[in-house]
């Protein structure tokens, strides 16, 4: 819905628009359990397991935030993260602004903290933002972490070297990855690392040593990615996307669990060549492999689900994510119709776009069936 229908305040409420996902297999499958050197690896098929428990995922949206004049509050210039803390207040993290807004449960625009700049309070482009045992907000640039509280006064900055958004535990651990010389360049290592609140280094959860291309070299379009969440008893979630294989990992990067599954390639067309291409440098030259790879991103949510974005796609053009329980198993796949980035007591927000291409945060109620 544009701005006119939703009044002054910019938010809409109460509209119960259900949509079910999910999807229930004829074919459906079982999961294999073993051990490998003393950790519990999960194998699945293609197709969802069965007796995983409830299998549908049912979400009524409740709440829409946005508006379309640029003097409103409400109005977001490009969406990077949203979060929400105890009493319901939402955080969205406008990276294209440099601030974040905070609304309260009902949608109603409270105030706005942060601003462009090197100064106390101030960041460069923002890559993250998260909330911290519900008493301080991380906000994460290159180089920078900036810390407020929840009625948006800064609190403190730190200097750190990321190259990825950090994550943080419930005591203020953050899970982030580097990327450092190896010896002479062009020779670099991406690590993920666990580092306590003052930054020193906890653990290696894992390791890539690569060497950085030349402007001459012929690029691949998909470069290996890292990934990584922490769920809310604190175990990191990663994975790196050039294989689907999903490791859970403590603090002291001890390896709990080991989750992997088989898939079906999906072939790279020349339909899909053209529109990746309009994304990339003009000048650079590309080589595309046959396939794409096995997934290309994860979050999780409140429960300990895994919610795995594959490059799959209905007839609509959505893409399809493979949904894990907190044990490990693939029991559901679902399509989102908005683009989700948190998940709180029972809830989803997520972001969308309106008729006119203008940005939206959405509220839903998520329940299993």
């Amino acid at each position: 819905m544009n701005g006119s229908k939703k009044g002054r305040q910019g938010a809409l409420i109460g509209s119960f628009c259900v949509l079910v996902l999910g999807t229930v297999s004829l074919m459906a499958q079982r999961a294999s359990v073993k051990k490998e050197n003393g950790v519990i690896v999960i194998h699945n098929p293609v197709k969802p397991a069965v007796n995983q428990g409830p299998s549908k995922l049912v979400l009524e949206e409740e709440l829409t935030i946005g508006l379309q004049e640029k003097e409103s509050g409400f109005y977001f210039e490009d969406i990077g993260a949203v979060q929400c803390d105890a009493q319901g207040s939402i955080f969205v993290l406008d990276r294209r602004a440099c601030l974040v807004k905070k609304f309260s449960e009902k949608g109603e625009f409270l105030k706005s903290f942060g601003r462009r700049g090197q100064g106390p309070g101030e960041f460069g482009p923002p890559n993250g933002m998260h909330i911290i045992t519900d008493k301080e907000i991380l906000v994460s640039s290159l180089g920078r972490l900036s810390y407020f509280d929840l009625d948006g006064m800064f609190i403190r900055q730190t200097t750190a070297m990321l190259w990825g958004a950090p994550v943080p535990d419930s005591s203020g651990n953050l899970v982030a990855e580097t990327n450092m010389p190896v010896g002479a360049p062009p020779r670099f290592a991406k690590e993920i690392r666990v580092f306590d609140p003052s930054l020193k280094a906890l653990s290696l959860l894992d390791r890539h040593e690569y060497v950085m291309p030349s402007d001459m070299d012929v690029l691949n379009p998909f470069p290996r990615l890292t990934v990584y969440a922490v769920r809310s008893d604190d175990s990191i979630v990663w994975g790196v996307t050039d294989r689907y294989v999903i490791t859970i990992s403590d603090k002291s990067g001890t390896v709990l669990k080991r989750i992997d599954k088989d898939f079906v390639p999906i072939k790279i067309t020349d339909m899909d060549k053209k529109s990746i291409l309009r994304g990339l440098a003009p000048e650079a030259r590309y080589d595309f492999p046959e396939n794409f790879p096995p997934f290309n991103g994860f979050h999780v949510d409140d429960e300990g689900r895994i919610f795995v974005r594959t490059y799959e796609r209905d007839k609509d053009g959505n893409l399809f994510y493979d949904v894990f329980n907190k044990e490990g198993y693939f029991y559901a796949r679902a399509i989102f119709k908005s683009a989700p980035l948190a998940w709180r007591k029972g809830k989803l927000y997520s972001v969308a776009e309106d008729q006119d291409g203008f940005l939206q945060v959405k509220r839903y109620r998520a329940r299993w069936e």
